[in-house]
């Protein structure tokens, strides 16, 4: 099933629908839960990459694209999975700029039980790959462990303000906010400030967390950080939820990738309220909008700590609460 970029759809499970005379399923579980997925996000950030931006699996950088999605709003995205008032599992997009940075993904859960909820998240999983156009003009590169990290701008350094931070420079290029940059040693100097900087002699600000305490000498070449692009829109990905006894596990193609214990002593249960694949609530922003595709989803009671199939989901049918195979084919 696929949600394609700048869409508004989602899957919505009633609890109207659950039987009024009998047990309601789902929302009349209590206990310990594993929710499983077989996912292919797209990418939120706009890829600047030429080649790519046409891609339908890449939200556009045009007005159509910052219309749905500001460019600060980008980085706020957390696509919704599954929600339940007690329940959410998103991909959170943890970019801090799209200028040459594709989204990359983090998993995030919150699992409420009685009034408490706890948040979970993961390191970045869905990272973006390195361009390597390097070959072709290595000497406008910076290298770290023979892999470039950075490309020559036309800006160079005018003067430095190292009290305060601040880097003087003509700049006969665009500078964006947070986008990293270098000196021709790999040195990275910081992040900027500035949303565009025209050109000119412009304050350059960076970030005190990113100095190091060596400032480029005058007249210093800067490179920004290398172009990047995204392998992860082109296959699917497995990723778990799982909960009992108060821990609560994250998995990536079968990994763990974050583990977290709630507060509260009470069992796990859904909340009385509608169930949603792809949004976060039929009121949930553009923000919260899965847009990708949804292969396979399980959920089911019990507690996986492991998984030996991360290519398809396999519950285990007599503990099934919930299944939904949405291809037709095998991956």
């Amino acid at each position: 099933m696929q949600f394609p970029v700048m869409c508004s759809g989602y899957v919505q499970v009633k609890t109207a629908d659950a039987y009024s005379t009998e047990p309601a399923g789902i929302w009349d579980y209590q206990g310990p839960f594993t929710l499983e997925m077989i996912v292919t996000p797209y990418e939120v950030n706009g890829n600047p990459i030429t080649d790519n931006e046409e891609s339908q699996k890449t939200l556009p950088r045009d007005t159509a694209g910052l219309t749905y999605l500001s460019d600060s709003d980008r980085h706020d995205v957390e696509m919704c999975l599954f929600h339940n008032t007690n329940l959410t599992l998103s991909l959170k997009n943890t970019t801090e700029h799209s200028h040459f940075q594709p989204a990359e993904y983090s998993i995030k859960a919150e699992v409420r039980i009685g009034s408490t909820t706890v948040t979970l998240e993961s390191p970045t999983v869905f990272e973006s790959e390195i361009v390597d156009t390097s070959y072709s003009n290595p000497q406008t590169y910076v290298f770290q462990d023979h892999l470039p990290v950075g490309v020559e701008t036309a800006a160079t350094v005018v003067s430095v303000d190292e009290a305060a931070g601040h880097v003087v420079i003509d700049d006969g290029s665009t500078l964006y906010s947070k986008a990293k940059y270098y000196t021709s040693t790999g040195l990275l100097i910081g992040r900027s400030h500035g949303l565009s900087l025209a050109p000119g002699n412009d304050t350059l600000t960076f970030l005190s967390a990113d100095r190091t305490g060596n400032f480029p000498a005058n007249s210093t070449k800067l490179y920004r950080a290398i172009d990047r692009d995204v392998l992860y829109t082109e296959t699917a990905h497995h990723v778990a939820l799982s909960y009992g006894n108060k821990n609560i596990y994250l998995f990536y193609n079968g990994r763990l990738v974050a583990v977290g214990d709630h507060t509260e002593n009470a069992e796990f249960q859904l909340a009385a309220s509608d169930i949603f694949i792809g949004k976060k609530g039929a009121s949930g922003t553009t923000t919260t909008q899965f847009m990708g595709e949804i292969h396979e989803m399980a959920f089911y009671k019990e507690q996986r700590r492991s998984f030996r199939d991360i290519s398809s989901v396999t519950p285990p049918y007599r503990t099934s609460l919930l299944y939904y195979d949405f291809e037709e084919a095998t991956l």
